[in-house]
């Protein structure tokens, strides 16, 4: 019994954690299809009968209109609502936090090391940018794809002389069309080569090309070979049906076989940020969905702030015309001047400055703080206040780490199995053997703060404890680390400069330390020596 899942009903929400990841232009203008559309409704006037007159208006965006704004001062509005990117720092922290120091064995991989992905991307940028959208999303796919030409029996030589050579495709999931699993595997994988565009819009068409990659299956007791196939067509965007639905009207323009290295199988794999169990084909859970949704709270909070400062944060005069209805008359219109006094009726009261309430404006920001705040909770990761820094009004605001080592060490487990499967796969196609590969992450991730982690190397340095020489030479490196800036080149050469030195391994360390130190072990033991000598003669002197 075989699973197909469209991802219809997620494709908006996935576009949206996009967005949000991206900000600038791609949070201001989102594209037609994203659920932040909103409908504005407000009254121009009022008919014979004397009920209101409204005007409609559909916007594309993530700001929320009030009650009866016209399209006139939301877009002016909107064209001045400032997105603060929360989601971005979020991703970058787990992404290149879990991926920094990843020891990695591809000796066999090394003729195509500097370029897999036909866009000049290192293995090593590829797996970041995958765990970058895999925190965005929950999921990411792989695809390793390759030439049009069964490399099998070729040797290393052939392929370099005719240029053929695997390359890796990232695909995101508001690009794939429909995935089809029997049994847990993947038997079927389609997606659309070019799911971002800058012309999209709610009518017309748009030109794609899909792509589609078909396991060999058992279909009523008889095997089906698999295969590949390409199409191509415009789909209409207006329309109701799904993309599945959509594909089938398109022409296939090219097709063929399954490389005979694959056994069988598609050469599809998928990177996961946390795996939903309790869907039968691939689905993940995103890290920064709830992060995104507080991000666009402060987003419309601002807003909402900045507005209230355009029409009311400034002082301004009321003058209390009882007699004329709030008007003044033309004469008295006349004399306002520097030297012309202004006319009021005594009865209604004297003029005055008001000045407006900045209560409004103040829980508004500390509503932001506070969202901002319970975003990074729910991320993993905490705000604290920074005493190191010099704090000219409010706060200074640094960010820590809560339970974030806990959910790294789950992301880079799962980071770990895609590298390895994917790598292998990439050898199978390249036509070598896939074994030597192997993959290991760092079993702790921790979020670095230079200043904490000096502080504790130095505290347990001068604690009156016994530590052994490696012990102590990692803890001088940590502080190094910490307060002079380094590559992992220089921090690694220095490093091992300290163990030899504790360890007293003169066969690697720097001769010129070496002589140094045991010149200043000579001179210590000569003033030993010295002061054992005086202590004898001090002894003789006082018995005589």
């Amino acid at each position: 019994m075989s699973t197909i899942e469209t991802y219809d009903a997620v494709r908006e929400h996935w576009r949206y954690l996009r967005d949000a990841h991206l900000g600038g232009r791609h949070w201001a203008t989102p594209s037609a299809t994203t659920l932040g559309s909103t409908l504005l409704s407000w009254q121009t006037g009022i008919d014979e009968s004397g009920q209101p007159i409204c005007s409609r208006s559909t916007r594309t965006s993530y700001l929320v209109a009030h009650e009866g704004e016209s399209d006139r001062r939301y877009d002016a509005r909107r064209a001045i609502a400032n997105y603060v990117n929360i989601v971005g720092p979020v991703v970058k922290a787990y992404s290149e936090g879990v991926t920094a120091r990843v020891t990695r064995t591809v000796d066999v991989l090394a003729p195509f090391a500097e370029d897999m992905d036909r866009r000049g991307s290192t293995w090593g940028e590829i797996a970041e940018s995958a765990a970058q959208w895999a925190c965005v999303y929950g999921v990411v796919a792989t695809v390793v794809d390759t030439p049009r030409r069964d490399v099998t029996g070729m040797s290393e030589a052939q392929r370099a002389a005719e240029k053929i050579a695997p390359y890796v495709v990232t695909v995101h999931p508001p690009a794939w069309a429909w995935v089809e699993c029997e049994d847990g595997r993947v038997v079927e994988f389609a997606y659309v080569s070019t799911p971002f565009r800058s012309d999209l819009s709610t009518s017309g068409t748009a030109e794609v090309e899909l792509r589609v990659w078909r396991a060999d299956r058992k279909i009523n007791g008889a095997r089906v070979a698999g295969g590949w196939e390409v199409r191509q067509g415009g789909i209409a965007l207006s329309s109701k049906a799904t993309l599945a639905e959509s594909a089938k009207g398109l022409k296939i323009v090219d097709s063929g076989e399954l490389p005979a290295v694959l056994g069988g199988e598609i050469p599809v794999t998928f990177a996961f940020y946390d795996r939903d169990q309790a869907s039968d084909c691939p689905m993940g859970i995103s890290l920064i969905a709830d992060t995104a949704d507080a991000a666009r709270v402060i987003y419309n909070c601002l807003s909402w702030a900045m507005e209230v400062n355009a029409l009311a944060a400034f002082p301004f005069l009321a003058v209390p015309m009882q007699d004329t209805g709030g008007k003044l008359d033309q004469s008295t219109a006349a004399k306002l001047g520097p030297a012309q006094g202004l006319g009021y009726s005594s009865g209604a009261g004297a003029p005055q400055w008001v000045e407006p309430s900045g209560t409004s404006q103040k829980e508004l920001r500390e509503h932001c703080v506070f969202t901002f705040q319970w975003a990074m909770r729910c991320a993993g990761l905490e705000l604290a206040a920074d005493s190191s820094a010099q704090v000219q009004s409010g706060e200074a605001l640094r960010i820590r780490s809560r339970d974030f080592e806990s959910r790294a060490l789950r992301f880079a487990r799962n980071m770990q199995r895609w590298e390895v499967a994917t790598l292998r796969l990439y050898a199978r196609m390249a036509g070598v053997d896939p074994e030597p590969i192997a993959v290991t992450y760092a079993k702790r991730i921790t979020m670095s703060d230079p200043g904490e982690d000096l502080a504790r190397a130095l505290t347990v340095l001068a604690a009156p404890i016994e530590i052994g020489p490696e012990a102590r030479a990692m803890l001088v490196k940590v502080a190094l680390d910490a307060s002079i800036p380094m590559s992992d080149e220089e921090l690694g050469a220095i490093y091992e400069q300290l163990r030899a030195m504790y360890l007293g391994d003169l066969t690697t360390y720097d001769a010129k330390q070496a002589v140094e130190r045991m010149r200043a072990e000579n001179e210590a033991k000569g003033l030993a020596l010295v002061a054992a000598e005086s202590s004898a003669k001090a002894g003789t002197n006082a018995s005589t």
